[in-house]
């Protein structure tokens, strides 16, 4: 199965200069106009990782100062605390199940036969 090992960034550069060996042998077949379907949902796929990592980084950003104030402040706002990092546990939750989507439909349209296996090692 030729996407076991594969990742988004490898697809990506295949997609990107489609001359290589490795992209000829992804690519052998496909065409052009899925090739731009796969480039769009690889795109989409990057931008969706990318704002997990940044609702993440917020995330932790948050729990820090909530550490910090939580003896400090009053209960009202420490309660508002929880409730943005809840808030933003949600939007992680969300965006990670949409990643997981987008995973699938880029190794359906890699390998309509690809197995679940191959879909978590993307």
């Amino acid at each position: 199965m030729r996407l076991q090992f594969l990742t988004i960034n490898a697809l990506s550069g295949a997609l990107e200069n489609p001359t290589t060996l490795q992209s000829r042998k992804l690519l052998r077949g496909m065409p052009a106009q899925k090739q731009r379907e796969l480039a769009e949902l690889v795109r989409v796929f990057k931008k969706a990782h990318d704002d997990v990592l940044s609702l993440r980084i917020e995330k932790s950003r948050l729990l820090a100062e909530f550490c910090d104030v939580q003896d400090a402040q009053p209960k009202a706002e420490v309660r508002n605390y929880g409730e943005l990092i809840g808030a933003l546990d949600g939007r992680v939750s969300l965006r990670e199940k949409d990643l997981g989507e987008l995973k699938a439909r880029i190794l359906r349209m890699l390998n309509p036969r690809t197995s679940d296996v191959a879909s978590q090692q993307l």
